[in-house]
């Protein structure tokens, strides 16, 4: 975090954890018993995931999630014990501003993850008990690798709410935590803020991360002992609940000792939780919409320093506008309709072309009102929600190029597995993948950004409400928070993808360089040549937008770069595929014959009904 937002918003530098100081005698006593159970822990946890990565045979799916759980239980206490540890045998029991967030940033972080990854271990218990005939077939590797990948994901995106959240609140005394380590309870009673609309927004994400994972949980297990109460013999049943007694006995544990401490009632923490929820709901929505902020709209500046081009510009984005729809949405239809286009290359490819009609929906319009009417103000609720739908959209081509672009690595070095591992259910995976990555990161922007206090000036220089880079002009707030978590997200969703799409090409173009005849290399760079071309036009304008100093010289330049993507990517795409594609070449034709075969028959009948009218 940084430490201008920490200091510019409390009094307070840092906490006194109180930990166990009401036993003051027996401080070497407790000091000698968690240093063994870390000791313990350690050593447990790191035997078993180096023996399931060592031993071969240990190469399943119950292992891989238990050596996942023994790498997070790793993290989880040596986030926590270490600290503990120290104060026993030091006088100092302080923990700076800074550290203490960071460690419940890391601490909300490893349970969530952990909720969600014994989910995924149930899951794999009611498959192995209660379709074990199915088990290799839907647990496998790539199967697994997603349920971890969504589980340390959904931790991550919820530890950040759930930290950001309680370090915007105000602490200016007193700044003693009753507990050992850094927990949202405990430091809520030291805020001098209103600290109600935290509390239920805190209750909200950890219902969020908890109730889905457990309800998931116990659903498994209910299927699981009613297939073991269906079996005959005393032996089965035993074998069969001997492999999932563990996981569910950690299960209790972990559940129980959170209901124990989160659920249970207490009488100085969140006392105002009965407040009807239609009362949260309105006072959090005018809090975050209107009493936040002065400016009740923004003026999109657009083209308007270019007044002699106004009728010129609309005609020309209005053209752009029916072509990209239209190039588009045929896409999308042959995609649907013929059949030999049923292939995973074109599946992302009809993701994509529906991803560009949602694009320039958002985009290009709103600036065809403004060219028309003079008329460039938006409202903030408005603007956030198309910088919303932006970002989300943004992110998720992002990741769906990097898909496209795995599917060629595979087509073209190691097309006798192509069929087999790019089947239908990864390629309908990849793609969700690719859509809720979109939505947490707009996710994530927006709220950010909506928590921030607008009161002048209120001009955006840009023609749609790309927010982030005038940020720092528009709002009255400290955004320099905003701007790095905005940085970081965006490193976060987009670098991934960028690197593993420049990965997987590096890869073509060596299999590419390494066949023989020049016709086979033809043959194999025309598969990759029009999506190449894609991926080079989208990243190459938007690494010059955003990685461009931020100056007010180079605003006209930047806002000129980001036409290509936002608006004339989506009309290219089309063309691209299209003209560079024989498969597409003969689906548009088979169209065109099939709707010139229906107007001839209607214009033979209507012919014929004249002729036959004795009028």
């Amino acid at each position: 975090m940084a430490k201008t937002d920490w200091y510019n918003q409390t009094r307070v530098t840092e906490f006194v954890l109180i930990g166990f100081k009401t036993f003051p005698e027996k401080q070497y006593l407790l000091f000698g018993v968690f240093f063994v159970i870390y000791i313990v822990t350690m050593a447990g946890n790191i035997l078993i995931a180096s023996v399931v990565l060592a031993n071969p045979h240990l190469h399943k799916p119950m292992y891989f999630f238990l050596a996942n759980l023994s790498f997070l239980e790793i993290c989880y206490s040596s986030t926590i014990l270490p600290r503990v540890l120290t104060s026993f045998i030091s006088d100092y029991h302080g923990v700076s501003f800074n550290g203490c967030f960071i460690q419940f940033y890391c601490f909300s972080f490893l349970v969530a993850a952990e909720s969600y990854l014994l989910s995924a271990m149930s899951y794999d218990r009611y498959v192995a008990i209660c379709r074990p005939l199915h088990y290799v077939t839907l647990m496998n590797k790539k199967q697994c690798i997603l349920l971890c990948l969504a589980s340390w994901m959904i931790g991550i995106v919820a530890s950040v709410f759930t930290t950001v959240f309680p370090s915007q609140l105000n602490y200016c005394g007193p700044n003693e935590i009753d507990h050992f380590f850094c927990d949202y309870a405990p430091l809520l009673m030291l805020s001098c803020s209103d600290t109600w609309e935290t509390e239920m927004l805190m209750t909200i994400l950890g219902s969020a991360c908890s109730v889905p994972p457990l309800l998931f949980t116990l659903a498994s297990y209910v299927c699981i002992i009613t297939t073991i109460l269906r079996m005959a013999s005393n032996s089965g049943r035993g074998k069969a609940f001997s492999t999932c007694s563990s996981h569910l006995i950690v299960v209790s544990i972990f559940y129980g000792s959170l209901i124990i401490v989160y659920v249970l009632p207490k009488p100085k923490a969140m006392k105002d939780l009965n407040k009807v929820f239609s009362v949260f709901v309105l006072h959090i929505a005018k809090k975050m919409w209107q009493n936040q902020s002065a400016v009740s709209e923004f003026i999109l500046l657009g083209f308007g320093d270019l007044p002699n081009l106004q009728v010129l510009l609309f005609l020309l984005f209005f053209v752009i506008y029916l072509i990209t729809m239209a190039g588009n949405l045929l896409i999308v239809v042959l995609v649907v309709t013929d059949e030999h286009l049923h292939t995973p290359m074109y599946f992302f490819l009809e993701n994509l072309s529906f991803l560009e009609i949602c694009c320039s929906s958002t985009i290009v319009p709103k600036i065809l009102s403004n060219l028309l009417t003079g008329e460039r103000s938006i409202s903030v609720k408005a603007c956030l929600i198309q910088f919303f739908i932006y970002a989300c959209l943004g992110g998720t081509e992002c990741y769906l190029l990097s898909m496209m672009s795995c599917d060629r690595y595979l087509a073209i070095c190691k097309p006798l597995h192509y069929a087999t591992i790019m089947n239908g259910r990864l390629s309908f995976q990849l793609a969700v993948v690719s859509w809720v990555s979109g939505i947490l990161v707009s996710t994530s922007l927006t709220l950010n950004i909506s928590w921030l206090s607008f009161c002048g000036p209120n001009e955006i220089d840009h023609y749609f409400c790309d927010v982030v880079p005038d940020i720092r002009y528009i709002s009255c707030s400290d955004t320099y928070l905003v701007e790095l978590s905005s940085f970081i997200f965006a490193c976060i969703f987009t670098l991934p993808p960028f690197v593993l799409t420049i990965s997987s090409y590096g890869f073509i173009i060596l299999a590419i360089l390494r066949i023989p005849s020049t016709t086979g290399r033809q043959r194999a760079f025309s598969t990759c040549s029009s999506h190449l071309s894609v991926v080079a036009l989208y990243y190459g304008t938007l690494m010059l937008v955003y990685l461009l100093p931020r100056s007010r010289n180079l605003r006209h330049i930047k806002k000129t770069f980001s036409i290509s993507y936002t608006i004339l990517t989506p009309m290219l795409n089309p063309l691209i595929y299209s003209l560079r594609n024989k498969e597409v070449k003969i689906a548009v034709s088979k169209v065109f014959r099939k709707l010139l075969f229906f107007v001839n028959i209607q214009k033979v009948g209507f012919l014929t009904l004249k002729g036959g009218n004795p009028h």
